[in-house]
């Protein structure tokens, strides 16, 4: 794979680091850490040029990355910083208004993926270590002939068949529901494979047999962790970075496990508690907020984020009831 020359113009050399994170997304260096740091290594060796007329450019040579399944190296991102969310009720004359971040909710987003992760692993860590979530099994499958997304649909086949035939041999045996929680990972290749946690000893060769039966011909890895709570983090770490087939989940658990992530605290859009929600285009929650400063109006409620400090939501009440300015694209 060789590498590729990249231009740079007088104009588009970067002055400070915000210039060489946005050059390096640009020019196809690509995103994070790991796209910031090729695109400084190529910038400090790169060669000067200088044209006819005296114009001086850049000569940047840019490394061949091999494409990936997860999301560092794509193009998605959420409209987090464009859209805003306002909750809008009528009473006792006056009109409160409540403005929280609009979210896509999806996984591969680079806003709402991390913060998704975090709420599910919160929401987990009590669950495993009350129901001592911390034996650790990993089945994998040697996948020959199929693309990436093709292997993700066939383990998933898989997994509904060792489920399946697990549980059955569990409920014979000890006659108790099992609680297991199980995600799906990729290897540095891009083929799949699955974390499970259990909260029951299985022996290994009760645990191939049934994979082989199910993948014709998977392997079986157990361990046992020291903590519940090392258990969680080790097999989520990864679920905000994958770009899954549509329909494919990455996170199974059982029954008793509830996976419902806290969200935040806002009143409902539903017309029966008179709340009316609205999505306001081109808005940042910071403008808005701005925009009450400079109204003089009452800010209640304010709630910042823990670890970044960044405004998560806050209220406004008007003292009089007031026409509606808010531009209704959707409920």
């Amino acid at each position: 794979m060789r590498d590729t020359l990249v231009c740079l113009n007088a104009s588009e050399i970067p002055r400070n680091t915000e210039d060489m994170w946005k050059i390096a997304r640009r020019t196809g260096f690509g995103r994070g850490q790991e796209g910031f740091n090729r695109f400084f290594t190529a910038f400090s060796q790169a060669e000067k040029s200088i044209d006819s007329s005296g114009i001086i450019s850049l000569i940047l040579k840019r490394p061949s990355v091999k494409k990936s399944l997860y999301k560092n190296n794509s193009n998605i991102n959420c409209q987090l910083k464009a859209k805003t969310s306002c909750f809008e009720k009528y009473e006792d004359g006056s009109c409160k208004q409540v403005y929280v971040p609009w979210t896509c909710k999806q996984w591969i987003c680079l806003f709402c993926g991390p913060d998704m992760k975090k709420k599910l692993q919160r929401n987990l860590l009590p669950i495993a270590a009350a129901k001592k979530l911390d034996r650790l099994i990993t089945l994998t499958k040697s996948f020959k002939g199929v693309t990436q997304d093709q292997a993700v649909g066939e383990i998933k086949k898989y997994w509904v068949k060792f489920r399946n035939q697990l549980q059955r041999f569990l409920k014979m045996k000890s006659k108790k529901r099992t609680s297991y929680f199980a995600c799906i990972e990729l290897f540095k290749s891009g083929y799949p494979h699955i974390h499970l946690l259990v909260d029951t000893y299985v022996p290994q060769n009760i645990l191939s047999m049934y994979w082989r039966k199910a993948s014709s011909g998977g392997k079986v890895h157990v361990k046992q962790l020291d903590s519940p709570s090392k258990a969680v983090y080790y097999v989520t770490k990864h679920l905000d970075s994958l770009i899954l087939p549509k329909g494919i989940r990455r996170v199974m658990a059982s029954r008793n496990i509830k996976l419902q992530t806290p969200k935040i605290v806002v009143p409902h859009s539903s017309s029966s508690d008179g709340w009316v929600r609205f999505h306001i285009e081109n808005t940042s929650l910071h403008d808005q907020y701005d925009s009450a400063i400079r109204q003089k109006l009452p800010i209640t409620n304010v709630r910042l984020n823990k670890n970044t400090g960044k405004l998560k939501s806050f209220e406004v009440t008007y003292p009089s009831r007031i026409p509606k300015v808010l531009v209704k694209s959707g409920v």
